[in-house]
């Protein structure tokens, strides 16, 4: 075999395998290390998606605590004018509300400022019961309150952001009445309500980030799916023309250059017709990865139908353009395919080529040009790299 700047042929086995279009998904040491360490991606995928949610959940929260001003007038109706002032605070989480309203991207200021807000009215709520006659024993289970607020409100947080406010929200009673804040605080009686539902919050924490996590990585492979060629594993011709809009938008405006090489398969038809279309099928997939590797990183390759290509050249000029052409021009023409039944057989490539070079123009226009100088390639007798 030859390497692009060798002197030997390519040879290329026709086999019935495929390689693989997705990873193998992640074990389960994987997957929970990655909901320790996530990526910004899905924090801010997470955080999208839930946010609503904390919305909502905030909102039932204010309006619940501060109602529950009518059941301290029931346990203690003399202490309960105490408390009024403190319950009407709890209708100041509106203004935490018009942050996630307005807040559409997760930060670091905006997951402890939350975390802040809930431990804060925690401790008006732990002040409310101290008012109260009686309303350690009575308001006791309504700590219990805060272990759903860390179920339902900080599902739109990594799990480490929801562990660390469970635990924090279990712990704060016990720092108050250990520091006196609290007068005769029952420690033992709140250890045994607390503490287990903190342990079963932690779970159902760890379960829904995990289902979480599942559903995240099946719904990037579903829209893999949709913008890939199931062949050639390459982007398909949908992607490609919702893209190429976008990147001349983004190419105009940073003033960069771009180019559109659009290439086809020589001949196509006599080499279904001749070894059959499963053959035909695997030179079109190597041909496409023969693309991927003579093109950057950064360039795209798309299968827009057939046996025709787009390869799309980011900051590339028209002479860049034409070297990358060339280069993949020359290669497949010196590869050597083989079929199932060992038989040797070559075939050519013919590209167009256009540059972007009108900040109006779209991404159709660019393709219709470069679309005809292909035809140009073909109608002076294939195997060739126009310019238009």
């Amino acid at each position: 075999m030859r390497n692009l700047y060798g002197n030997t042929q390519d040879s290329i086995k026709i086999c019935d395998k495929t390689s693989a279009a997705f990873e193998i998904p992640m074990t389960t040491l994987e997957q929970i290390k990655f909901l320790f360490c996530p990526t910004k991606k899905f924090l801010q995928q997470k955080y999208t998606d839930y946010r609503l949610n904390a919305i909502v959940v905030i909102t039932v929260c204010t309006l619940l605590w501060a109602s529950l001003w009518y059941w301290d007038r029931i346990i203690d109706p003399v202490g309960a004018e105490k408390t009024l002032s403190l319950r009407l605070l709890f209708l100041t989480n509106f203004f935490f509300i018009f942050v996630f309203i307005l807040a559409k991207k997760i930060s670091r200021w905006l997951t402890t400022c939350t975390i802040a807000v809930c431990l804060i009215s925690e401790l008006l709520f732990i002040e409310i019961l101290n008012r109260l006659n009686g309303g350690m024993t009575y308001g006791l289970a309504g700590f219990m309150y805060c272990m759903l607020v860390a179920v339902l409100l900080f599902k739109c947080f990594s799990i480490l952001t929801n562990y660390s406010y469970t635990i924090l929200s279990s712990a704060l009673p016990h720092l108050a009445g250990t520091l006196g804040f609290v007068h005769n605080f029952p420690h033992l009686h709140y250890a045994l309500l607390i503490w287990p539902a903190a342990l079963l919050a932690v779970i159902i924490q760890s379960v829904q980030a995990h289902d979480y996590l599942l559903r995240y990585h099946l719904e990037n492979e579903l829209k893999e799916l949709s913008n890939t060629d199931p062949l050639t594993g390459t982007k398909n011709r949908r992607y490609f023309m919702n893209l190429l809009d976008y990147e001349i938008h983004r190419a105009v405006r940073t003033n960069l250059k771009l180019s559109l090489l659009v290439l086809d398969i020589d001949s196509f038809k006599n080499i279904n017709d001749t070894y059959g279309h499963p053959t035909g099928d695997m030179v079109i997939s190597q041909i496409a990865e023969k693309c991927s590797q003579l093109s950057r990183d950064i360039d795209i390759v798309a299968r827009m139908g057939g046996e025709e290509f787009s390869i799309l050249l980011l900051g590339s000029n028209i002479r860049q353009a034409e070297n990358v052409a060339e280069r993949i021009r020359s290669s497949i023409e010196d590869i050597v395919f083989e079929d199932p039944k060992n038989k040797s057989f070559n075939c050519t490539v013919s590209i167009g080529i256009a540059e972007l070079e009108s900040p109006h123009e779209s991404g159709h226009d660019l393709f219709i040009r470069a679309d005809k100088a292909l035809y140009e390639a073909k109608k002076n007798g294939r195997n060739k790299v126009v310019t238009i």
